[in-house]
């Protein structure tokens, strides 16, 4: 009974973490509300470049959340730190294969006015 406690708990940490992750790579991507900071890079350093690419990108923003976001879920789940790469890199691998599910158009910069 307490081996599927723990389990189940696990389990629970794990899709919260990966659902986390997903959540903040669509902030960071598409949400309206951070608009204005991808506008502001693209202004910046223009829309072709590789920060206004980053930010776009959900297998980037996504493996870089992953591999943050797995070092309190490997300290909550008591895991050793050696877990942390396969980790991230297994959780981003789901949030990339998502991402295309979720994703909208991209921001036209052409429509933008300067500055």
């Amino acid at each position: 009974m307490r081996h599927s406690v723990f389990m189940a708990s696990t389990a629970i940490v794990l899709g919260i973490y990966v659902l986390a992750v997903m959540r903040l790579t669509r902030l960071v991507n598409a949400d309206t509300i951070l608009d204005p900071i991808r506008i502001r890079v693209a202004h910046r350093y223009g829309p072709a470049s590789t920060h206004v690419e980053f930010l776009g990108c959900a297998w980037c923003v996504g493996m870089w959340l992953s591999l943050l976001l797995a070092i309190p879920t490997i300290i909550v789940l008591g895991w050793a730190w050696w877990m942390l790469i396969p980790l991230g890199l297994a959780c981003s691998q789901i949030v990339g294969m998502f991402a295309p599910l979720y994703s909208d158009d991209d921001i036209e910069f052409e429509s933008i006015e300067s500055d």
